[in-house]
């Protein structure tokens, strides 16, 4: 029969055999997990090279291949390459937009002179001069630029004041002053009157133009001109609605504003 002494003596070895085991499984899964956050962190490296290398041609003034660091945009490129020249076209390039390794970057000419020539202004307006969100803005503009904005609370407004306000051609009225910035958005101020005297032919109008048409925003010019690229040319006004994001509703906003020839 076994006293109460060797009882408690059983019963301490077993408590103590537990704890032991306790900790040791602990370690275990302490240094399984120690071993997957390095494994991931290693990953993270392999994923996020420090540098990307694009090719960068057209309206620049050094057009060739350029290393940049990861998280640069096309507006560090056309710097790199020596700035744009008289006759660059930046109407249909995003110069906000973030850059990824093995991009070609094209800058087309046009005939009449470009709203930004040599290298790009960078203006900063944030609160933390460390984190942002980096617009374009241009057209009737006093510094056609970049601008480091503030991601929660900056406006287009915003972004119009650092570029020293619209010119005495703009057509305010055109643009939603209130609206919130996000990364990588370009703001084009336009001219007024920009072809109100004549239609917009779709077929062949430039983003610039189709964002004169009554409710074209950016996304529906891009959208209008994808659709041209990859179907083809329109061979009637109607054929529009046909492009994501134009129904009965907004072609009936811009039937007398168009033609396709």
């Amino acid at each position: 029969m076994i006293s109460k002494a060797q009882l408690r003596k059983l019963l301490l070895g077993l408590i103590i055999m537990a704890i032991a085991f306790f900790l040791y499984n602990c370690q275990d899964d302490y240094i399984l997990n120690k071993d997957e956050v390095t494994l991931e962190q290693d990953n993270a490296a392999i994923e996020a090279p420090k540098e990307i290398t694009v090719n960068i041609s057209g309206a620049v003034k050094y057009p060739g291949v350029i290393t940049l660091s990861n998280g640069s945009r096309v507006f560090h490129a056309i710097n790199q390459a020596g700035g744009l020249t008289e006759n660059a076209n930046i109407s249909v390039v995003n110069i906000a937009a973030l850059l990824s390794d093995e991009e070609h970057v094209f800058i087309p000419l046009q005939d009449n002179p470009g709203y930004i020539t040599g290298e790009i202004q960078i203006i900063d307006i944030t609160d933390n001069k460390e984190e942002g969100i980096f617009v374009s803005i241009y057209g009737e503009v006093t510094t056609p630029c970049v601008i480091k904005a503030n991601k929660e609370t900056s406006r287009i407004v915003d972004a119009l004041k650092a570029a020293g306000e619209a010119t005495d051609e703009a057509d305010i009225s055109k643009v939603n002053l209130a609206e919130r910035l996000q990364d990588e958005k370009e703001i084009y101020i336009p001219r007024k009157g920009l072809n109100t005297s004549k239609l917009i032919n779709i077929n062949t109008a430039s983003e610039i133009e189709l964002r004169q048409l009554s409710g074209i925003g950016e996304v529906i010019a891009k959208e209008i001109i994808r659709y041209r690229e990859t179907k083809g040319y329109f061979k009637k006004i109607e054929d529009i609605m046909n492009v994501p994001g134009i129904g009965e509703g907004k072609f009936e906003n811009i039937c007398k504003e168009i033609s396709v020839y």
